[in-house]
C-alpha cells in the first residue's frame, strides 16, 4: 500500500505536469489492471487535492517501522522497504503526516 500510494502520487503529479487532467489519467488507469480498491478509494482525493484525514500518512510510517523491525529480526533484506521508510519519514518531517495518505501527491509536488 505504501509503494502504491507513492506511485499514484507520482503518476498524478507527472500527469498534471504533462498537461493531463488527473481525473482523466486516473480514469484510464482505473480501467486496467491498476483499477483496484485503493485507487478507487483515493482517486477523488488525488484529483481534488483533498487531504482531509481518513487514514493519516504518519500511520504508514509507523507500519513501515514495524515491518523494518521484522526485517531486522528475521535477517531479511527487503528491497523497497528502506526506500519507502525513508520517503514516508521525509513526508512526516515535511509536516504532512497528519494529512490523509493521499497527501503523497502534495509531498511529491513539494519535492520538485
Amino acid at each position: 500500500m505504501a509503494a502504491t500510494m507513492l506511485a499514484l502520487g507520482e503518476t498524478t503529479v507527472l500527469g498534471e505536469e504533462s498537461g493531463i487532467a488527473p481525473a482523466k489519467l486516473l480514469e484510464v488507469l482505473g480501467g486496467g489492471y491498476v483499477g483496484f480498491t485503493l485507487l478507487q478509494a483515493k482517486k477523488d482525493m488525488l484529483i481534488n487535492d483533498d487531504f482531509t484525514p481518513g487514514g493519516i500518512a504518519a500511520y504508514m510510517l509507523k507500519d513501515l517501522g514495524f515491518a523494518s523491525e521484522v526485517a531486522v529480526s528475521t535477517g531479511a533484506s527487503p528491497v523497497l522497504l528502506p526506500a519507502l521508510l525513508s520517503s514516508y519519514q521525509e513526508l512526516v518531517d515535511a509536516g504532512l503526516g497528519n494529512e490523509d495518505l493521499a497527501v503523497v501527491k502534495k509531498f511529491i509536488q513539494q519535492r520538485s
